[in-house]
């Protein structure tokens, strides 16, 4: 049961950095107008990190 508590709070984990990046993405859209392209950047910058995240996270617990 151990194993599967650790793994209890990755979604939550992966929704705060998708939605921050794209948090970040909207408010560079609003700062400098880069209109759908800084959301889409940083948006897909944050699902790369939160995906390598959890990849880290696996391999580290086998």
């Amino acid at each position: 049961m151990n194993k599967y508590a650790r793994f209890m709070g990755v979604a939550f984990q992966m929704g705060a950095v998708i939605g921050g990046f794209t948090w970040l993405g909207v408010r560079c859209d609003q700062w400098l107008s880069w209109e759908p392209w800084g959301t889409v950047v940083f948006s897909l910058l944050g699902v790369i990190l939160s995906m390598a995240m959890v990849i880290r996270e696996v391999n580290s617990n086998k």
